[in-house]
């Protein structure tokens, strides 16, 4: 019968091959490496083996995007074994079980494992690398010829690594942390070889040693790009960039969501022996394997902050070292629970820390988790994903924080009964026996919690991530609504991304301006009787185009049609999500417009709750507002500290260009709420148009000072930096006199 860490394994392996097997590459995540293979181009150094190895499956599987994205697959599953067997040699018993979930839920290793991309390629090598070193080091009972399978081994995927992010990285970090573990903790080995652990040790220290002050001098008295400075420090970190370690710290514990609000308590395990009751029946007993993990975690993270930093895009090659020192200390953690009062205290406050964190993580800045999902600086994000992203995550992290929780519960609720302390039972006293074996298994539940979040993500974000950065839905729209001869047009959509598309279409016009665009989208006039003799569908044209191009065409679009740009999407789809949107000249009956910026920019004036006639500096005239939820329903009043959004919509009477904002103000003696729109990143107010109707959303938060009661709000337009009161006079309606529109009363209940 199977083990369970075969099980495990074939359930990850499953899993990302559901994952990979998805819509076509992204642009330009993927694309750029897909095409180094696919053509059989001379790759950069640094590309190299991620494109002879994204090329050997095209040949071998065609030219598909889940044919590219599984030599990255098959990588990270590497590193995955790996891991497996570091922790299973050195860890707690359950400690390899862990690592292998933790590795399976961490965005910053699953991620870039389901991608076509050069990211997983160090991480993974990396991982093998330290993981072959350090079992070959101190495991003294192994023979011979295995110790030197796993030194060959090491030796291999240090190189693998080293083609891409240089030596010093690639050898001398996982020798140096290797070394440093066996020579500090020689004298604890309790076998008959401790002389050739030390002895091993010290050849691996040498070697190191040479590498990293060979690695340091290139640093401080050469910038060439090429050379020994290339081969040591890696062909992106030998120019010479400011590096940025706080920015490097932060990314790397956002991209570990869920796992980044456990980061602190398994780096703290690293620097603590093992439980003594846990000694004897697990292999925790081994310091300096403990101290080879946590030295590689930090050389590597001074190597990030020092060097990889020059490349805004270089991957943390030690993500599967924090996936090992996670799931170990989570495995310890349930160890330390079955010690005395001191370590049950120890673990509630460490749950507590963990909820804190995860809560913290996405409740007081959101927008951070949207680091955890890109692998590429230039994946943009539509305001639609980034709510679903924002929510995701918030859901990830109520399920991570209720599952944590579960052991401090049930340590109360047991305690109850111990101690006496209520005569009544709050639950049966059957049920006491569970309570207990729950309580003693806090990192167990820890992990669960995790893991469930893990695949909240994994499995509701990530894939649709996939599918809004590809232009799968664009293309499938068009398959299914266009007729013959109909033409499609790409307009910021890089046509090399339909050779990785099933039935894409052979046939495409190359868009280089919103002219252009605006051109073939514009409707055919059909002379006097022509209904009768043609088709019952009037003739039209599609044009496929990103979403940053989106307001430019449909700024052009609106001055000559003066409605906004038809957008086609998928059945159901309410728009903004996509990347790439489908345009068509015409809307058939029974479609809808889905563009993003119907939202924002009204064809209609908007029947709104409370009229507001103001006119402002003769460029704005205000028409009214309302009150709304998160999820958009109207409503009449606020609770107390709650989350609310005000509407406001105007009409352009002069287009106001750049140079201003807009800002409302819910006044509170002595102080106030305010929120500003400097900029509009859905419909910038450069493009703003005579005529067009403006709805400016604001989103607001009660603060405590808020009690039950009547509060007015207030709405201008300032002129940028909207530091002063220099605003837009009010020349017509309820103003303040300090250029404020007196929009009326805010009603708290």
């Amino acid at each position: 019968m199977p083990s369970l860490g075969v099980l495990l394994f074939a359930a990850i392996a499953f899993l990302g091959l559901l994952e990979i097997v998805g819509p076509c590459v992204w642009d330009p995540v993927e694309l750029d490496l897909a095409e180094l293979a696919r053509e059989q181009q001379s790759p950069p150094q640094e590309l190299a083996f991620a494109a002879r190895t994204v090329s050997a499956a095209f040949r071998v599987l065609g030219v598909s995007a889940w044919a590219g994205r599984l030599p990255m697959l098959v990588m990270s599953l590497m590193g995955v074994v790996a891991a497996f067997m570091f922790a299973r040699r050195f860890g707690a018993k359950r400690a390899s079980y862990f690592v292998l979930l933790v590795l399976a839920t961490a965005p910053a290793y699953a991620l870039p494992s389901r991608v076509i991309g050069a990211q997983i390629v160090p991480v993974a090598a990396s991982l093998v690398a330290f993981a072959a070193l350090a079992v070959a080091t101190f495991g003294a009972e192994l023979g011979g010829s295995r110790r030197g399978g796993l030194f060959a081994l090491a030796l291999l995927a240090a190189l693998v690594c080293t083609s891409s992010r240089g030596v010093a990285v690639g050898i001398g970090i996982p020798a140096a942390a290797v070394s440093l573990g066996a020579l500090i903790h020689s004298r604890d080995a309790r076998d008959v070889h401790g002389r050739s652990v030390k002895r091993r040790g010290a050849v691996l220290a040498l070697l190191a040693a040479g590498i990293i002050l060979a690695s340091v001098a290139c640093a401080l008295w050469t910038n060439a790009p090429h050379g020994l400075a290339a081969a040591l420090l890696g062909p992106q970190h030998a120019a010479h960039r400011p590096p940025s370690f706080e920015a490097a710290w932060a990314l790397l514990g956002t991209s570990l969501f869920p796992w980044s609000a456990v980061l602190p308590l398994a780096l703290a395990s690293l620097s603590r022996r093992a439980p003594r009751g846990a000694a004897s029946s697990d292999h925790d007993s081994r310091p300096d394997a403990r101290t080879a993990l946590a030295a590689w975690l930090v050389l590597a993270l001074f190597a990030h902050g020092a060097l990889a930093q020059r490349d805004e895009t270089a991957p943390f090659v030690a993500v599967g070292g924090v996936g090992l020192a996670l799931g170990m200390a989570l495995a310890e953690l349930d160890a330390r629970a079955l010690l005395p009062w001191s370590g049950r205290v120890l673990s509630v406050l460490t749950l507590a820390v963990v909820a804190y964190l995860a809560c913290d993580e996405v409740t007081r800045a959101p927008a951070k988790a949207l680091l955890a999902v890109t692998t590429h600086p230039l994946a943009p994000f539509g305001a639609a994903m980034e709510k679903d992203v924002t929510r995701a995550f918030r859901l990830a992290a109520a399920v991570l924080v209720g599952l944590a929780l579960v052991p401090t519960l049930a340590t109360a609720l047991a305690d109850m009964y111990a101690l006496r302390i209520r005569k009544r039972a709050v639950v049966p006293l059957s049920l006491v026996p569970f309570l207990r074996s729950a309580a003693s298994r806090p990192g167990t539940f820890l992990l669960a919690g995790g893991l469930v979040a893990g695949l909240v993500l994994r499995v509701g974000l990530f894939p649709q991530m996939l599918r809004a950065f590809a232009p799968d839905t664009a293309l499938s729209v068009f398959a299914a609504k266009a007729r013959p001869g109909e033409r499609l047009g790409l307009f910021g959509v890089n046509h090399r991304t339909l050779a990785y598309v099933h039935d894409a279409p052979t046939s495409t016009l190359k868009i280089g301006n919103a002219r252009e665009a605006v051109s073939l989208l514009t409707p055919v006039v059909l002379p006097v009787g022509a209904e009768e003799a043609g088709p019952a569908q009037p003739p039209r044209d599609f044009v496929a185009l990103t979403q940053k191009d989106l307001p430019a065409v449909n700024a052009l679009y609106r001055k000559e049609h003066g409605r906004n740009l038809p957008v086609l999407g998928a059945p159901g789809a309410t728009g903004g999500r996509d990347t790439v949107l489908l345009a068509t000249s015409v809307l058939l009956p029974g479609e809808s417009n889905t563009n993003p910026i119907a939202i924002f920019l009204k064809d209609q004036d908007p029947m709104l709750q409370r009229p507001l006639a103001a006119d402002l500096g003769g460029k704005l005239e205000t028409l009214g507002w309302e009150l709304t939820r998160d999820d958009e329903v109207r409503i009449t009043h606020v609770p107390p500290r709650g989350s609310f959004h005000v509407r406001i919509a105007m009409r352009v009477n002069e287009p106001p260009g750049a140079g201003y904002c807009t800002f409302i103000h819910l006044e509170h003696t002595p102080t106030r709420v305010t929120a500003e729109h400097k900029e509009f990143a859905v419909y910038p107010m450069t493009l703003w148009q005579r005529g067009d109707i403006v709805v400016d959303d604001f989103a607001l938060t009660l603060s405590p000072q808020f009690g039950a009661g009547h509060y007015t709000l207030y709405y201008g337009v300032g002129q940028l930096p909207c530091e002063d009161d220099k605003r837009l006079a009010v020349t017509r309606g309820p103003s303040d006199g300090h250029d404020r529109v007196r929009a009326g009363d805010v009603e708290v209940r």
